[in-house]
């Protein structure tokens, strides 16, 4: 299964889920670096998906709820500076 097969898995729920929100938030960290690669990222995913990946980190009582939430925080702040645009 590929990146983006995976990534919807784990956006899903299901088989899996509990490790492949791992994936969703590590790439939704990784793309905060690139403009391109984050709205590839919320094009793909989708930052409700990025939500339920930190939902199910929270509830894992996993450190990357804290990654996914900054995350969540810099693709708010790329949307509301392309508002702006």
């Amino acid at each position: 299964m590929g990146q983006r097969g995976a990534t919807a898995q784990a956006c899903s729920g299901g088989a899996g889920a509990a490790t492949d929100y791992r994936a969703v938030i590590e790439r939704a960290v990784d793309a905060t670096g690139d403009i391109e690669a984050a709205a590839a990222f919320v094009e793909s995913v989708g930052l409700g998906g990025l939500e339920r990946a930190v939902e199910r980190a929270e509830y894992e009582v996993s450190g990357l709820a804290a990654d996914g939430r900054e995350a969540l925080a810099t693709f708010e702040r790329f949307r509301a500076a392309a508002d702006e645009a």
